[in-house]
């Protein structure tokens, strides 16, 4: 699973990012996708065929994949991540201690 659709570069990327912005949808289990994958020689060609166990998990990860072009990697808006809260939250705090200290 080297240069596909669903292969082990774009779901490391793909489990990565969905875990970095916090969304839960797509999230792709390669054990279980290993699992549930076999060869088979397909018109002379050696393929790498899916059960239809994993449909459903396979067709959840490219609408993942298709909604974080949409919503992350296209998106001309900023996305707030974890550190930029973490600082803003750490930034409000101080704010209140100063503004505590004063009155």
């Amino acid at each position: 699973m080297v240069s596909s659709q669903v292969d082990v570069d774009r779901a490391d990327y793909f489990n990565r990012d969905a875990n970095a912005f916090g969304f839960s949808y797509g999230r792709l289990d390669l054990d279980l996708l290993l699992n549930y994958s076999s060869l088979e020689e397909v018109d002379g060609k050696l393929e790498i065929v899916f059960s239809d166990k994993i449909e459903s998990m396979l067709s959840s990860f490219l609408v993942g994949r298709f909604n974080n072009y949409c919503y992350i990697y296209e998106n001309k808006e900023e996305i707030m991540t974890l550190h930029d809260i973490v600082v803003l939250y750490n930034f409000s705090m101080f704010i209140l201690d100063f503004s505590k200290s004063i009155n």
